[in-house]
């Protein structure tokens, strides 16, 4: 008997331990084939979805982007092991975020990089300002919503503070992966963007538009004129100091980054010169004939004057002093690391300073100019001079919202897609400008004029247009194959260029142009020819004149779009075109409104039930619809937007015509109630 208990004992511990092995076993494989499948995602299959899948609806897709666990998880390089990759045989198509105003929650840089990615973008150009985590000595210079430290999850899951969908795919959440440590938001802007294949170009302004420095008591004293936050004074030591920190600071979290970008636009009298001919203000399309830029000061501070008087120099010499300073920093520290900088400033500085300062060693220009319609001679002058000045390369920027109003809300498609199609006929050109090469272009997307102007269009508004900018570069071209990309990928079923486009394509095809005004409408030169005229075997028009039916209220049929913020993009138009306009024309064109319920009668509160019944049921109707939709569209904001965004957004377009409503419909509903009582005095 003892024997037999002996046997049994030794089998049942045999079995444990079989159990136990195999269940390490089970566990290794698991990991090792969870990691192999999620190499196999495809990189937009998180927030596009796979194009065979029938089991999704074909509504706009917002889901929360799925990333592979083996670009998460793998080991983290030490600062000395990471650097800046080589791009430089690359062309860059950036697409430029402009923070400094309706900064985005990272968790809609989620869902965008991946679209800009499958747009044909390779990188994109972040202007961080006050949104920027600095630390230390710096940061008083965060804004109270600045990308910060945020917690992974305990359990493995990569749910963050802000509540966001977990995109863990195939391992579940409550299974026990180890926990993973801690990370920054920029940190994981910079895993996002290496997983769809985008260089992150950092923006810091080194010299003017440092109105989020200079405007604190702090740094008040590196002023160039004591009265205004625009510029920088270059003659004060702690002006270098403080740039050094903030570049340090920046570049510690961009190890990975090719370039940087050190502004410096806009700084004095020196630029931005109007080009010749055409003459646009570069910045302000509203502004053809804006002279030369003098609001930012550099050399009128006293500083300035005596430098100037005891050096015999000029403010272009005074600029590319401060300039070498910087890029001097910049290659010490960082090697391989090469700069950009706006161009404004270099076009009145002749080619002797130039050359003679060195900069065209260490930074590359980047031409920006957003007019619709410009000549290849009127950037070529600067490109020649840059040439000649020894520049290796040169950069373009173009723009595809921000830039023709500074409170515009809704995108002219038209004018940037033709903007981008004068960049085109610069970059067939550029052979000539030998051995000057094109490097990239940045598609900018300004979201204020600067720190303390007004909101310009958001960033979902703006989409389209970026979407058709981008396809138009790529295609060399806003064709039909364009128009067919676009078109899938923001999910749209038709797509209108707006007002005026189909005129393009009458200048581009040899076809007569009509006034503007007949949106819509086809040239007298097509109205019955059919699509055998080349016109429309260019494509041209087949893309610009097909309209998108105006959208309900509402929007939430099929169709309507699948692309990040499509349901705010649907409802600003809304805003934009119909809430000021309804609202006058109820308070200035109902008849009953004017007759019996004027400014008069809401004064001394009294009116006649009878009559203002007539048009009630329909003024209370207007305002349930736009409380409606107003309602929706804050929530939207909200879930991409930070509270401040949302406040000033609302504010600035929506209260100034919805208040009149509401103070209406409240007088409205206190007088009904008096049932015609005597007029108050």
């Amino acid at each position: 008997m003892a024997c037999q208990r002996s046997t049994k004992l030794n089998l049942l511990r045999l079995a444990v331990l079989l159990v136990v092995a195999l269940a390490g076993i089970k566990f290794l494989l698991r990991d090792s084939l969870t990691l192999e499948l999620h190499r196999h995602i495809p990189k937009d299959s998180g927030f596009w979805g796979d194009t065979g899948d029938t089991s999704q609806g074909a509504g706009p897709r917002s889901q929360a982007l799925e990333l592979p666990v083996a670009k998460i998880t793998a080991p983290r390089q030490g600062p000395g092991q990471q650097g800046p990759k080589d791009s430089s045989a690359t062309e860059m198509r950036l697409v430029h975020l402009d923070l400094k105003g309706a900064a985005p929650k990272v968790s809609y840089l989620e869902q965008l990089f991946p679209l800009l990615s499958r747009l044909g973008a390779n990188g994109v150009l972040i202007e961080y300002e006050d949104m920027f985590p600095f630390k230390g000595e710096l940061e008083v210079l965060r804004s109270p919503y600045a990308y910060s430290r945020e917690t992974w999850g305990s359990a493995g899951c990569w749910r963050r503070k802000r509540r966001r969908e977990c995109p863990c795919a195939l391992v579940a959440c409550t299974e026990a992966v180890p926990a993973l440590p801690s990370e920054e938001d920029i940190d994981w802007i910079q895993q996002l963007a290496e997983l769809h294949k985008l260089e992150v170009v950092p923006l810091v302004q080194t010299f003017g538009h440092v109105e989020f420095i200079l405007k604190h008591e702090k740094y008040q004293h590196l002023r160039e004129v004591e009265r205004f936050p625009n510029s920088f004074n270059p003659h004060v030591p702690d002006t270098l100091a403080l740039l050094k920190s903030l570049l340090s600071q920046v570049m510690e979290k961009h190890r990975r980054s090719s370039w940087i970008h050190i502004g410096a636009d806009e700084v004095g009298s020196a630029g931005p010169q109007p080009l010749p001919a055409a003459r646009p203000a570069p910045r302000c399309a509203e502004h053809p004939l804006k002279p030369q830029i003098q609001v930012f000061h550099l050399g009128e501070g006293m500083d300035s004057k005596s430098w100037m008087s005891h050096n015999r120099g000029d403010v272009g010499t005074m600029y590319l002093k401060h300039i070498k300073q910087v890029l001097g920093f910049i290659a010490a520290r960082y090697q391989g690391l090469r700069a950009l900088m706006w161009d404004d400033m270099l076009r009145k500085i002749s080619t002797g300073a130039l050359r003679e300062s060195g900069i065209a060693k260490q930074v590359s220009p980047v031409v920006w100019f957003y007019a619709p319609d410009f000549e290849v001679e009127q950037i070529g002058q600067f490109l020649a001079k840059y040439a000649e000045s020894g520049f290796e390369a040169v950069w373009f920027a173009s723009a595809f919202k921000g830039t023709t109003g500074p409170a515009q809300a809704w995108p002219p498609l038209n004018h940037h897609v033709r903007n981008q199609l004068s960049w085109l006929q610069v970059m067939q050109a550029m052979p000539r400008f030998a051995p000057l090469r094109f490097q990239g272009i940045v598609l900018t997307g300004w979201q204020r004029y600067d720190h303390y102007s007004v909101l310009c269009e958001l960033l979902p508004v703006g989409i389209p247009s970026l979407a058709a900018c981008l396809q138009t570069l790529v295609h060399g071209g806003f064709m039909e194959e364009t128009r067919r990309k676009v078109l899938d990928v923001l999910g749209f079923q038709s797509l209108q260029l707006e007002q005026g486009t189909w005129c393009v394509a009458a200048a581009r095809s040899g076809v007569p142009a009509a006034p503007r005004g007949d949106q819509g409408v086809l040239p007298p030169a097509l109205q019955g020819a059919g699509s055998h005229h080349p016109a429309w075997s260019r494509g041209w028009c087949r893309a610009t004149c097909c309209a998108l039916t105006s959208p309900p209220r509402f929007p939430r049929s099929e169709g309507r779009g699948a692309f990040p913020g499509v349901e705010i993009y649907h409802m600003v138009e809304q805003v934009n075109g119909h809430l000021k306009e309804s609202i006058q024309k109820a308070l200035e064109e109902e008849s009953g409104i004017k007759g019996w319920f004027s400014p008069y009668h809401r004064k001394h509160q009294f009116g006649n039930p009878r009559n203002m019944e007539s048009f009630g049921s329909k003024l209370l109707k207007l305002h349930e619809d736009w409380e409606s939709l107003v309602r929706e569209l804050r929530a939207q904001l909200e879930s991409i937007y930070f509270p401040d965004t949302v406040e000033e957004w609302m504010e600035e377009n929506v209260s100034p015509y919805l208040d009149q409503l509401r103070d209406l419909v409240r007088d409205y509903r206190a007088i009904i109630r008096l049932n015609a009582r005597p007029k108050a005095s």
